[in-house]
């Protein structure tokens, strides 16, 4: 039957949507006997691709992309490590591995966050060549400043708490070079080169692995603080094995007069910087506390039990959510510098409806699972292990969509609703656990941990409807 091709007179006939009649792909070719749509011309097929492409090579979608395959390596390594060492060391020294690299992680990432989140947030700015080597003069000593932190903290903290010479050495050298790759990363973040995140992430993660699974081949009952020491070696080997080494942050900073410090840029800096380093700091602890409140009331056992079925879970959700806010973050902020409101609101939105996809099946996947769950953390089950990794895989996925809502305040600089909202959820951790972890079990943590997390998302959706009246 012939065919015949519609065109601006055909009124009601034509297909909506589609460029009108005139244009070289306004015309549309349909069955005389059916209405619909049966066949588009070369050109409006050429459109078609072109708007899927689109949707498709997203920016946004892009970089989560990129950063959930870097997140592979370090999430599978991660998962390997507890499973190896949970069953290689005996109970109480996998206690002490878990609680010594927490607290390592910790003054970590108070070293670190203020700085790298400062880098994330105004490198883009800075344009010209004097801005340029005032931000590159800056970030050159406020590096070691960071790493000192780091550094001192932990030392002090191991010494506070009697940690073994051995185990707290090796706490002191995880945290510096825990901070080291976080500015390392974040300098590739504030570029926008997923790429070279993945590859450090990737290669700290797997060399890190491997050097502790030679130990454990090679040493036959290895201490928690040879466990640590060979993790922090294995991970400063990657580091400086990669292509990106020359832009370690150990380098040696231009000492060109031309690159003196700037007050106006360590104005900015700092004014971002120390807020942050606060909320981190507060964080981090909300997310520690249970275990150390678990080693006092409980034992070191049982802490580095619900440590592991914790970073298990938490893991897990990191592997597929964290790439999201890796992947918006630096895009938020390069569109709010460039004062684009519009486009900050846009890929916060997108950022939120792919966690949610994420998110939900995942926790309905983890508590059908739950058992596997405890059993490969552990090599044995434990009682009520629906309950804790469901609240613990509920508090991950409260805690990642916090991340996005309170980036709004975060970029306008209204840090007390962060750091206000942040105190008021570590509170109720610390007393949820004091009360209840010296008569209950090591669950009960875990619903502490999700009731902190609602507590914050709460705070911080409660002030930004106050403000925004």
């Amino acid at each position: 039957m012939k065919r015949r091709v519609l065109t601006e007179p055909d009124v009601g006939r034509r297909v909506k949507g589609l460029p009108a009649a005139g244009t070289p792909s306004g015309s549309v070719v349909v069955d005389p006997h059916n209405e619909s749509f049966v066949q588009s011309s070369p050109d409006e097929t050429h459109l078609w691709k072109k708007r899927i492409s689109a949707t498709l090579l997203d920016p946004l979608t892009g970089h989560v992309i990129l950063y959930a395959s870097g997140k592979i390596a370090p999430a599978a390594c991660a998962l390997m490590t507890i499973a190896l060492l949970s069953r290689a060391l005996s109970r109480d020294e996998f206690g002490r591995f878990a609680l010594t690299s927490s607290l390592a992680l910790f003054w970590a990432n108070i070293g670190s966050a203020w700085l790298a989140q400062g880098v994330i947030r105004f490198q883009s700015r800075f344009g010209s060549p004097r801005a340029i080597a005032s931000y590159s003069a800056f970030l050159g000593r406020a590096r070691w400043f960071g790493i000192g932190i780091a550094t001192f903290g932990a030392a002090i903290a191991t010494f506070a708490v009697r940690v073994p010479l051995v185990l707290g050495s090796a706490a002191v050298a995880l945290a510096a070079v825990e901070a080291v790759a976080a500015l390392v990363i974040a300098r590739s973040q504030a570029e926008l080169r997923p790429k070279s995140v993945v590859r450090i992430e990737s290669a700290k993660a797997t060399i890190g692995f491997l050097a502790v699974v030679a130990t454990v081949i090679l040493v036959k009952s290895p201490s928690a603080g040879v466990v640590v020491w060979v993790l922090a070696l294995g991970e400063l080997a990657s580091l400086l094995v990669l292509p990106s080494r020359r832009r370690l942050v150990v380098q040696r900073p231009n000492r060109a007069p031309s690159h003196r410090l700037d007050r106006a840029v360590t104005r900015l800096m700092l004014r971002y910087g120390i807020p942050i380093g606060a909320f981190s700091l507060l964080s981090y602890a909300m997310n520690a506390a249970d275990r150390f409140l678990l080693a006092r009331w409980q034992g070191v056992a049982q802490a580095g039990s619900y440590a592991a079925v914790y970073d298990t879970t938490y893991r897990a959700f990191g592997l597929f959510l964290f790439p999201v806010l890796l992947g918006v973050h630096p895009m938020v902020t390069k569109a709010w510098n460039a004062g684009d409101p519009a486009k900050v609101k846009n890929a916060l939105r997108k950022a939120l409806l792919l966690e949610l996809s994420v998110g939900i099946p995942l926790l309905v996947a983890l508590g059908l699972a739950h058992e596997r769950v405890t059993r490969y953390a552990l090599g044995v089950s434990i009682p009520r292990s629906f309950e804790l990794v469901v609240t613990v895989a509920l508090a991950a996925l409260l805690w990642q969509i916090a991340q996005l809502a309170h980036k709004p305040s975060e970029l306008s600089g209204r840090f007390h609703v962060l750091i206000v909202g942040v105190l008021c959820a570590l509170i109720v951790n610390l007393v949820g656990n004091t009360l209840m972890l010296r008569h209950g079990s090591m669950v009960v943590a875990g619903y502490t941990s999700a009731l902190a997390s609602a507590t914050y998302l709460s705070f911080v959706l409660w002030r930004q409807k106050q403000e925004s009246r």
